[in-house]
């Protein structure tokens, strides 16, 4: 959901392809139900804060009864330029 929010904000920004990005970590995991059964599920992501590389969103996945059955803050980085920082990173 979160790769696909970057997405449509390339598109309107007028990139032809969505950039890789990182997932960083999650904090404030919660799950409410022992295990996710076969079904419906929807997942709502919204933005809690960015800046130029570092974004953050808080998620909540319900089921078909709309019953909350986890919720989690998403921590990503999308660099600028992926090409360059794997280079930096591959030394």
């Amino acid at each position: 959901t979160i790769g696909a929010l970057s997405g449509i904000a390339g598109m309107e920004a007028g990139l032809s392809k969505p950039d890789a990005g990182f997932v960083l970590g999650t904090r404030k995991y919660h799950n409410r139900v022992k295990s996710f059964a076969l079904g419906v599920y929807v997942v709502n992501v919204k933005q809690i804060f960015t800046d130029t590389e570092l974004s953050s969103f808080n998620c909540t996945i319900t089921d078909s009864l709309n019953k909350v059955c986890a919720t989690a803050d998403l921590n990503v980085f999308k660099p600028k330029d992926f090409n360059t920082f794997l280079e930096i990173l591959n030394g």
